[in-house]
């Protein structure tokens, strides 16, 4: 039951956030790593065609696993989302949903794993 009630909070959230970005596939032109500390990252610079035809020039964060990196090379396209008043704030779909979800997973797993422990309790006692 916890679960349950837990997702549809979830899921009401997101269709309640009202968002006006735009979304589009951008070509990556050239991948750049970068280094800060102990992270390391990958920018990618892309390119667009915007809502009004106009050919856009961005970078953005791609999303890679720790040690390994990013899966992208140059030529792929990316799915990103932008601001069709300002189409050069560009955000990439993958970034953006852990950037959304990330806790809510955690959270979730947490449950799961809370539930099957109470639930061997209940069959041992």
């Amino acid at each position: 039951m916890v679960f349950f009630l837990y997702f549809i909070c979830l899921f009401a959230l997101e269709f309640n956030s009202i968002n006006d970005e735009k979304i589009s596939k951008a070509t990556i032109t050239s991948i750049k790593t970068n280094t800060s500390g102990r992270t390391t990252y990958d920018i990618a610079e892309i390119w667009f065609i915007s809502e009004k035809l106009d050919t856009i020039s961005s970078k953005i964060q791609l999303y890679g696993l720790p040690f390994v990196g990013s899966f992208k090379e140059v030529g792929d396209t990316v799915e990103i989302s932008y601001d069709p008043e300002n189409p050069y704030l560009v955000k990439s779909i993958e970034r953006n949903f852990l950037e959304k979800y990330a806790w809510h997973i955690m959270i979730g797993i947490a449950l799961l794993f809370l539930g099957i422990k109470l639930l061997k309790r209940k069959k041992t006692a």
